[in-house]
């Protein structure tokens, strides 16, 4: 069963790539096209490391094929297969799941992201390159750090790359890097790190300081700030965090958002029954049915009175990021995703090393995002921003599906998969529809 489902998800990437996906130049794209018209590779790089950007392999690789649809769909074909495969091992393999159904269930899920997000982030071709590419790579390259250990030295050389390589996006860098750090201490404590550990991590930091320290990086910030938020520098530390949070609470409370959806449907299963007191397992189980609403509410044609209008922040914008209805719903959102995380957290207590892990991965997703709100570009760079943060949601998801199984019984859980997928194939049809 599990390698049909398999092959259903490679023929559907297959034909998606093929009737639906880089038709046309959209955007950015166009630009991209005509940057080698007049220069070299290497003066190209060279100029955008010094006065924009310090994504040195990921525009390469973006001016390489953006004059060649059939290459970037072959690869992005690839790279969805990739981040599919690596984010259904990093949740699943601990239980004993052949790769096949772990792959299928992390593609049905990324389909319930919002098809907007996805849009930026997977389908368009100078968004995927940023984001979808390097995700996948960085997704991989972790699996180096989780069972089996005992790939050679080639295997382990191919993950040291692609997590290098996953640095060159400032918002992976964010999320795995740390979470990197955190792996190799744990690996350290157990007595199990090896010196291919050590390098990996060593490799990631390296590659992330030359992104971050990118003459280009704050070259642009300036031009950013000058051209999309003039008023940017007057915002207290307070305010951009306010906005932070809003981004979060957009990445949130998205009614299309149906990963966040049955992330929340499958929490509040499980929160019943885990060992919390009443008013803790109350206040979770009223919040997220609050944030069911909105959803429900969508569903049914009454978006404006869904999520949105129960959660959703107003753009912080000069002195609107000061304003107290600004601040009470930034505390509204703030305390709606912590509820969130907590019941995500609760629903994995029957395992200290679990739970922990889902509460990391969590964190360290939203935090990508939310730290968007100290960039001028917070409300210019639309969804693609989310893709990180969606990234660590479907793989908190997927351990609540190993969760589901283990409370109830996998004829439960394969009901509740059988639902997702269904939900997943009719996402499909409107992308070739």
């Amino acid at each position: 069963m599990g390698r049909i489902c398999l092959l259903a998800v490679v023929l559907t990437i297959i034909v998606l790539h093929v009737v639906a996906l880089g038709h046309g130049l959209v955007a950015d794209d166009a630009w991209f096209a005509r940057a080698l018209d007049h220069q070299s590779l290497t003066g190209f790089l060279v100029s955008r490391y010094v006065q924009w950007s310090g994504r040195i392999p990921v525009e390469a690789a973006l001016v390489l094929v953006i004059n060649h649809p059939w290459a970037w769909r072959m690869i992005n074909a690839a790279m969805l297969l990739l981040f599919c495969h690596s984010a259904g091992r990093l949740a699943l393999a601990s239980t004993g799941k052949p790769a096949a159904v772990t792959t299928s269930l992390a593609f049905a899920l990324l389909m319930l992201v919002s098809p907007h997000l996805l849009y930026t982030a997977a389908w368009w071709m100078t968004g995927s390159v940023n984001y979808l590419w390097t995700a996948a790579l960085g997704l991989y390259g972790m699996l180096a750090f989780v069972e089996p250990r005992d790939r050679g030295p080639f295997a382990r050389f191919l993950c040291l790359l692609a997590s290098g390589a996953a640095m060159y996006n400032e918002q992976v860098a964010m999320a795995l890097l740390p979470a990197a750090f955190l792996l190799l201490g744990a690996l350290v404590m157990q007595h199990r790190w090896r010196r291919w550990d050590v390098a990996q991590v060593a490799f990631m930091a390296a590659n992330a300081l030359v992104v971050f320290t990118a003459p280009g990086s704050h070259r642009r910030y300036l031009d950013e700030q000058a051209l999309r938020f003039p008023d940017f520098e007057s915002l207290g530390i307070a305010d951009k965090l306010a906005m932070g949070f809003g981004l979060v609470s957009e990445s949130v409370t998205d009614p299309q958002n149906l990963l966040v959806a049955a992330l929340v449907v499958m929490a509040l299963v499980l929160v019943v029954r885990a060992p919390v007191g009443k008013v803790s397992k109350s206040t979770m189980l009223v919040v997220l049915g609050v944030l069911l609403l909105g959803h429900v509410a969508h569903a049914l044609g009454m978006g404006e009175a869904g999520s949105h209008g129960l959660h959703a922040l107003q753009r912080l914008d000069g002195a609107a990021a000061s304003s107290a209805r600004a601040y009470a719903l930034a505390a509204w959102s703030a305390f709606s995703v912590a509820c969130v995380v907590m019941a995500v957290v609760v629903a994995s207590w029957h395992a200290l090393r679990e739970w922990k892990a889902v509460l990391a991965t969590l964190l360290l997703g939203l935090a990508s995002l939310g730290a968007m709100g100290f960039s001028p570009t917070v409300y210019a760079s639309g969804g693609r921003i989310h893709f990180v943060c969606q990234a660590a949601l479907l793989l908190a998801a997927l351990r609540l599906v190993a969760g589901l199984e283990r409370e109830f019984g996998i004829q439960a859980a394969k009901v509740g998969i059988a639902i997702m997928a269904i939900a997943a194939a009719y996402r499909v049809l409107q992308l070739l529809g």
